[in-house]
């Protein structure tokens, strides 16, 4: 992999030319003299696939890429592909295809392609084009067929193939993780086998959605049991050959092989899943010890689980956004049951060719070459051994380099951002709240994200994850190698990659945008989280689908490493009204209400990041939410979730937020609303601890580090409220307990909210947030007209809302100034720019003027939809 192209590829959204962008956005119709993008689409990511991929003449990342279709019922494809647009002379056509996606295993020639695609005895698609030229990297795969001719017939495969057995049992002796699994087994030898009825539910709930999620707790709890032992078991002989794991485990898989797969192990797919892989686990393990008698009861029971998936995702999957549940663990079981069973179980072949062809075609499912990660840190986790395992087996089998993707080569440098070490989560998405925070020590504590980085960082060769994983490690008893999930990959691959030595100083920025899930961070000692101050803001393109949240142009913020203004709320369950109506809900989060009411929960209620420069002294980002607050959705359970008081068309016609931090502990929010109809605008603060307001209605808030305190202005006269209620208060009806087995108990959280006193279709809100605490220390503010002084710094910001928006820092000793838009006065000169309107920053570096300025910049994803001819 070339390294410094990637280095090079990951600061492409910074660092492309002024010139190129104002013609590249000129090119979309979408660019006005203000340098803004008006993005007008209904959806970027819609849940399922709705337009041809790619087209609209994009130069593709890989050569070949995988061709997608929006899929029909009727499915029996055919496919061609042509350099002509008449698609006469040579031609690569394929006919009965029973899913909705393509991939040629073929280099393309550079230059234009035309495509089509038709179900059954439908007519023609329209023709669809892309483009292959130098940037499009060469990835030549072997045809699905080839792929099953080159997995060796002899068994083990799974935790080991059968030809590497001796190199692996020799190399392990070594290994402090072998003898860690083997101890585990000896613990589990004779314990005594779970009966089928142990699955089923001990209490009931309220109501009929409470009984089913109590219902899957206990199923899930005795399945994952299940798999643990039968794989504890299973690496324990690969390791060892004795003969007692044989016969433990043994008993164990013929015993779930006479479960009823309809049962009560199917309630849950990651228990169904579990069971199924335990069962191949075992027949692949100990295939030469079983009798065939015993081989057929396991291969039939694996049958009927593994019908539950194949026959569920075939022709859907590929076109569905997001599986949650399939993408985190049960794709992998899938993989491979279907691997352990190939040669003994016919549909297993065609078991692994959907797959690899899903594999091919979608992931990384919710990731871009910058690394991110759509779903958020906390279900990232989830994903991690998935992400490393198929890729890896795949890459053995056909000696194609599957790590070819950049986003893995970027992803430990997101988690850096996302999750600094010793400190707490950006708290987008579910349960990131919890990461890094003392009163949830599990995920606290969590090592998969250290194991995982260490992998990641001997995959990649990434000396940045290396630093991650060592500092993450600092003081905790902690080693690279403690996440239980990954342990046998270290064993079986891990270990011997060699570990790049970490960078002898800190070299990753301190800011960084992240513009495909819409991620901005900003810091000012990213390397050292005690004396961190850290902004982190989000607008997505994914809107608030899945585990993802109604944040968009939401901003949580920290200070060593600890949050001071995050989302509240709890996650009692996915559809609880607690969740729906505070958590998951902008109310819970650091946003705007309008009306009082939030963004739907749909991946049509998006946002973006338009603009992103960062200096020594100022570091500042735009989100556009001007899509997230309507939606068309009329799915039932979407609309039913939406009743929990979110707007399903909120008339709004403009919401940017300009983010500004200026070190060392002062940041500026400054936002523009406009509405159709007069509206009542709401600007949210959170706290899980406290909060308090004085009679200047100043806010603060406190961490045990450092204080923040929040001064608001408007554009309207305001009210403000301060409550420590939720709208709809929380119930433990999942009876879940604390780490000590005492019952969980839901404390109240803090909200603040400022709202405009008389309706109006235009308003402007400005924040000024200052850090105390550590060394650092408020100052007065001083307000006349428009202008603030505050310390060393001046801020000018347009609050008139029918005058036109923008906001103006400079610092009192000439060093740095910014301006949003408009023309720049610094130090008696003026500074127009490239455009006149674009936003522009300006420092003195070595004594010299240094001008960064940016307009609008299209992430690709959105690029890629408005080159599209969608109606």
């Amino acid at each position: 992999m070339n390294r410094d192209r990637m280095k090079m590829s990951k600061y492409k959204f910074i660092i492309i030319s002024l010139i190129s962008i104002a013609l590249y956005a000129f090119v979309w119709m979408g660019m006005d003299n203000s340098g803004e993008i008006r993005v007008d689409v209904k959806v970027i990511h819609p849940k399922s696939r709705e337009w041809a991929t790619p087209n609209g003449g994009i130069t593709t990342q890989f050569n070949p890429p995988t061709l997608l279709w929006p899929l029909s019922k009727e499915g029996n494809y055919s496919i061609r592909l042509s350099q002509r647009a008449d698609f006469s002379g040579e031609l690569i056509q394929k006919d009965d295809l029973s899913q909705g996606m393509f991939n040629p295993h073929q280099k393309l020639a550079d230059g234009t392609w035309f495509w089509q695609y038709k179900s059954a005895k439908n007519p023609w698609s329209k023709v669809a084009n892309f483009h292959i030229g130098e940037q499009s990297q060469e990835f030549v795969t072997p045809e699905a067929a080839t792929l099953l001719s080159m997995i060796p017939e002899g068994h083990p495969r799974v935790f080991a193939w059968k030809s590497e057995l001796d190199d692996l049992r020799q190399r392990a002796k070594t290994y402090k993780e072998a003898k860690e699994i083997i101890s585990a087994a000896d613990d589990l030898i004779h314990l005594p086998i779970i009966d089928e009825s142990m699955a089923l539910p001990k209490f009931e709930g309220s109501n009929k959605r409470e009984n089913r999620k109590i219902a899957i707790d206990a199923s899930r709890k005795i399945c994952d049991r299940v798999q643990d032992v039968v794989s504890t078991l299973s690496q324990a002989y690969i390791l060892t050959e004795k003969e007692q794991y044989a016969v433990a485990a043994k008993r164990w898989i013929m015993a779930i092989a006479d479960w009823d797969p309809e049962g009560a192990t199917r309630v849950t797919d990651f228990g169904d899943s579990g069971i199924m892989h335990a069962m191949a686990i075992g027949f692949d393990t100990f295939y030469g010890q079983l009798t065939e008698d015993q081989r057929e009861k396991l291969l039939k029971s694996i049958a009927a689980r593994g019908a539950h998936f194949y026959d569920e995702w075939l022709n859907f999957m590929e076109g569905k956004l997001l599986s949650n549940h399939v993408w985190q663990h049960i794709l992998e079981r899938f993989f491979q049951t279907a691997l352990a069973v190939k040669g003994d179980l016919p549909i297993a072949d065609e078991w692994l060719s959907y797959i690899y062809d899903l594999w091919l075609a979608r992931s990384p499912i919710l990731g871009h070459k910058d690394g991110s990660w759509s779903n958020g840190i906390s279900y990232f986790r989830m994903n991690t051994l998935t992400m490393l395992s198929i890729t890896s087996t795949l890459k053995e089998i056909t000696g194609v380099d599957f790590f070819k993707d950049e986003w893995y080569y970027n992803n430990t440098e997101w988690m850096i951002y996302a999750y600094p070490p010793h400190g707490s989560a950006d708290g987008f998405g579910n349960d990131a709240y919890k990461l890094g925070n003392p009163l949830h020590p599990r995920e606290s504590k969590d090592a998969i994200y250290s194991s995982y980085a260490e992998l990641n960082g001997r995959l990649t060769g990434n000396a940045n994850a290396i630093w991650y994983v060592d500092k993450r490690l600092e003081g905790t008893g902690q080693t690279p190698t403690s996440d239980l999930s990954l342990k046998w990959y270290f064993i079986q691959r891990g270990l011997q990659l060699k570990r790049p030595d970490p960078p002898k100083q800190f070299e990753l920025s301190q800011a960084r945008v992240f513009p495909e899930v819409g991620l901005v961070y900003m810091n000012t000692h990213l390397e050292d989280t005690p004396n961190n101050f850290q902004l982190a803001m989000k607008s997505s393109p994914y809107g608030s689908y899945s585990h993802t949240h109604a944040e968009q142009n939401g901003f949580n913020m920290f200070y060593g490493g600890q949050p001071l203004f995050s989302n509240t709320g709890y996650r009692p369950a996915m559809g609880d009204p607690h969740y729906l109506a505070d958590f998951k809900n902008t109310r819970g989060h650091n946003s705007i209400l309008i009306n009082d009411m939030g963004q739907p929960f749909s991946s049509e209620a998006y946002g973006w990041v338009p603009r992103f420069l960062h200096g020594k002294a100022i570091t500042y980002a735009v989100g556009d939410a001007t899509n997230a607050y309507s939606s068309t959705d009329a799915n039932e359970q979407e609309a039913k979730r939406n009743s929990y008081q979110n707007n399903a068309n909120a008339g709004l016609k403009r919401f940017r937020r300009h983010a500004l931090m200026l070190p060392p502990n002062m940041v500026v929010i400054y936002d523009e609303l406009e509405t159709e109809q007069p509206v009542n605008f709401t600007f949210l603060l959170q706290n899980r601890d406290s909060l308090a307001m004085d009679n200047q209605h100043r806010v603060t808030a406190s961490n045990g580090a450092a204080t923040a305190q929040v001064t608001l202005f408007g554009s309207e006269s305001m009210d403000h409220e301060l409550t420590d209620q939720f709208a709809h208060p929380p119930e433990n009806w999942r009876r879940k307990t604390n780490p000590d087995g005492s019952p969980l108990e839901y404390k109240n959280h803090w909200h603040y909210q400022a709202t405009n006193t008389e309706k109006s279709k235009n308003m402007r809100f400005l924040a000024v947030i200052q850090i105390q605490g550590n060394g650092l220390f408020y100052h007065n503010i001083e307000k006349s007209g428009n202008n603030i002084l505050i310390g060393e710094w001046k801020i000018l910001a347009e609050l008139e809302a029918d005058q036109p928006a923008f906001v103006e820092v400079k610092k009192n000793d000439g060093s740095a100034a910014f301006r949003s838009s408009g023309v720049l006065e610094f130090s008696g000169k003026q500074y127009k720019g490239t455009m006149r309107e674009s936003a522009k920053l300006l420092e003195i570096v070595d004594g010299k003027p240094k001008l960064q300025e940016t307009v609008d910049v299209l992430p690709e994803s959105i690029a890629n939809v408005l080159a599209l001819d969608l109606e």
